[in-house]
């Protein structure tokens, strides 16, 4: 996991530059590129569920490796904005089957009075392995450029992709004595769908999902006109890791034992606020250290969200839960893609204020989790 995250996670945070400085898009370029790749995830993306009851999520988190390798392998060689608009909703896909994938391979591992602890580890992961490989990439990008930058993100992917496909273990699956048809997991993840519980925790997901989208389109142009580079952008993400990774093992671990829906709602009260500030903001250092707390909080949200919706599944349908997340995710991510095309180069604290907006209402939303789920 650590190999592929150090290879893709870089890759989004420069996203944005990518378009706007080597394929001449702008920032509306940037946001069309993300409502193309996560629009795919948040419509035909849901169904990845069936391919994980059907491969196991070991497997699933394999092809998930694989394309994205292949979308990243793209954008080292396009010279059109318009062919990686075209591959973004293929690599969309296999973004889902990624995400849902991992989250699901790590919940059916770990024992359930554990799973706070359990995500909070793959948080760690998910924010201190980018670290070290997007200080790297970035100071790569701005000496050398972003074609190098893009080989370099590919070939990590596709190492992690032979490593989880030859030596990654298989998951414990729990038995069913459902068959595992194409039919039967269909029917799995619609009723999952009608969770009332599952429902108002894809609404939370999709909120910190906008403010996730709102920074990995504008933050670097944002730095950037501050007076930064490429490394300084690679510093970002640095920065993110540290902070991120340094807390999220006892923050996930207390969860087990205070309680995920109050952390959840103070983490959301926190990143609402850094995203309301950030937009409105332009020193060089305060946006570095807003950055970081920002980065504490997506983190964060990664921890709980996972944790809680491994508590609301049955043992046998984590995967349709985390299809359903995943597909979550990206609502939000093209919601703050959409804004970005239409306020971006006019207005563009509106997307921060829209994000903080939006933590405000899954703030809200905590409060309706099902009494059996708010631990």
């Amino acid at each position: 996991m650590a190999v592929g995250l150090a290879g893709w996670l870089p890759v989004v945070n420069f996203l944005s530059l990518f378009v706007r400085d080597e394929l001449g898009g702008g920032i509306a370029g940037a946001g069309l590129l993300l409502a193309a790749m996560h629009g795919s995830r948040s419509t035909i993306g849901i169904f990845v569920g069936v391919i994980l009851g059907r491969f196991g999520s070991q497997r699933s988190y394999a092809f998930g490796l694989t394309g994205l390798a292949v979308l990243v392998a793209v954008m080292a060689v396009t010279p059109d904005l318009r062919l990686f608009v075209i591959a973004a909703p293929f690599g969309g896909l296999a973004l889902t089957l990624h995400w849902a994938a991992a989250q699901t391979y790590v919940m059916e591992a770990a024992p359930s009075e554990r799973r706070g602890l359990a995500s909070s580890i793959m948080s760690f992961v998910v924010v201190a392995a980018p670290g070290i490989g997007g200080l790297v990439l970035g100071t790569l990008a701005n000496t050398y450029g972003f074609r190098l930058f893009a080989f370099l993100a590919t070939c990590l992917l596709a190492m992690a992709a032979l490593a989880a496909m030859t030596l990654l273990p298989s998951a414990p699956t729990p038995k069913s004595s459902k068959p595992s048809s194409v039919i039967r997991l269909t029917k799995d993840l619609l009723d999952m769908l009608k969770h009332p519980a599952v429902q108002i925790l894809a609404l939370i997901r999709a909120c910190t999902t906008v403010i996730y989208g709102a920074f990995i389109i504008l933050a670097g142009p944002k730095l950037m006109e501050a007076g930064g580079d490429l490394t300084d952008v690679g510093w970002l993400i640095f920065i993110s890791a540290i902070v991120g990774a340094s807390a999220q093992v006892l923050v996930g671990a207390m969860s087990d034992y205070i309680g995920r829906r109050g952390a959840l709602a103070a983490t959301l009260i926190l990143g609402a606020l850094a995203t309301a500030i950030f937009g409105q903001v332009h020193g060089f250092a305060v946006l570095l250290m807003i950055w970081a707390i920002y980065a504490f909080t997506q983190s964060a949200f990664q921890s709980f969200i996972v944790a809680i919706a491994a508590d609301i599944a049955p043992p046998q349908l984590i995967s349709q839960v985390m299809a359903i997340d995943s597909t979550a995710y990206s609502i939000g991510v093209t919601t703050a893609a959409i804004l970005a095309m239409m306020t971006a180069e006019t207005e563009p604290a509106t997307i921060f204020w829209a994000g903080a907006a939006v933590g405000l209402i899954g703030l809200a939303a905590v409060g309706r989790l099902p009494a059996s789920h708010r631990r």
